[in-house]
C-alpha cells in the first residue's frame, strides 16, 4: 500500500486526499515523522481553516503525539476538536490523554464525559470513563464501566489491561490476574500496552496506586 500510493503521489503530487492516506499508512508502519510531513502536504494543499478538514489535523496531532512531541501534538488536537464541532473521538482523545499525564483532571473528565454523552456505545469511550473513575479511586465504578468496554471489545489488550487494574483494587485478584495476562495475548492495540509493567503487574500485584483529585465533586455523581 505504502509503495502503490508512493507511486500515485508522483503522478498526481498535489492531491490532497493521497497524501492524507498516504499518511495513515506511514503512520500505521510508526514511520511519524514521515506521517506528519505527509498530513501537512495534505493540509497545505487545502483551503486554510477549512472545517471539513478537521480529521487530518486530528490525524496530524495523534502523530505528533506518538512521536514524542506533545506540545505540537495537544495544539493541533484542540484545533482539531474546535473545528470538529467537538467530535466525540478528538474529545475522548485528549481527555484520555490528560487523564494519564494527570494533568486538567476536571476538565479530562468533562471531555469524557461529553463523548460519552455523545456516544454512550462506543467501546473506547466507555473505557475512558471507567479509567476515568479509577484513576479518582472509585474503583466499584470503574469495574462497571470497564466491563462493559470489555464485552464491547473482548480482544482489546488496553481494555483487558485496564479491566485488571480495577478488579485488582476492587480485591478481585484471581479476575485481575486472567485479564492482566489475557490482555498480554490480544492484539488490538497491543503496541499501546507495556508488557515488561504487565508481567510485573502479574507477579507483585498492583503497587504504589496514586489517586488523582477533583476540584469539581459533582462531575462524578453523574
Amino acid at each position: 500500500a505504502e509503495k502503490t500510493l508512493a507511486d500515485l503521489l508522483k503522478v498526481y503530487p498535489n492531491d490532497a486526499q493521497l497524501w492524507s492516506e498516504y499518511g495513515n499508512i506511514l503512520s500505521s508502519l510508526d514511520d511519524y515523522s514521515g506521517a506528519i510531513n505527509a498530513y501537512k502536504k495534505s493540509l497545505s494543499l487545502l483551503p486554510e481553516n477549512d472545517k471539513n478538514n478537521w480529521s487530518i489535523f486530528y490525524a496530524l496531532g495523534v502523530t505528533y503525539d506518538q512521536n514524542g512531541e506533545k506540545d505540537k501534538g495537544e495544539d493541533i488536537l484542540l484545533k482539531a476538536l474546535e473545528m470538529s464541532d467537538r467530535d466525540a473521538i478528538v474529545l475522548n482523545y485528549i481527555g484520555f490523554s490528560w487523564l494519564e499525564e494527570g494533568k486538567n483532571i476536571d476538565e479530562a473528565g468533562n471531555m469524557i464525559y461529553e463523548a460519552y454523552n455523545k456516544y454512550p456505545l462506543e467501546g473506547h469511550i466507555i473505557d475512558s470513563l471507567g479509567w476515568l473513575f479509577y484513576r479518582i479511586g472509585n474503583y466499584e465504578k470503574a469495574v462497571e464501566y470497564l466491563e462493559q468496554a470489555s464485552d464491547m471489545n473482548p480482544a482489546n489488550a488496553v481494555i483487558s489491561d485496564h479491566l485488571g487494574d480495577a478488579y485488582w483494587m476492587n480485591g478481585r485478584k484471581n479476575e485481575a490476574l486472567f485479564q492482566w495476562n489475557h490482555s498480554l495475548v490480544l492484539k488490538e492495540d497491543a503496541d499501546m500496552i507495556n508488557h515488561k509493567t504487565i508481567k510485573a503487574k502479574a507477579e507483585n500485584g498492583l503497587l504504589n496506586v496514586k489517586v488523582l483529585k477533583l476540584k469539581d465533586e459533582n462531575l462524578i455523581k453523574n
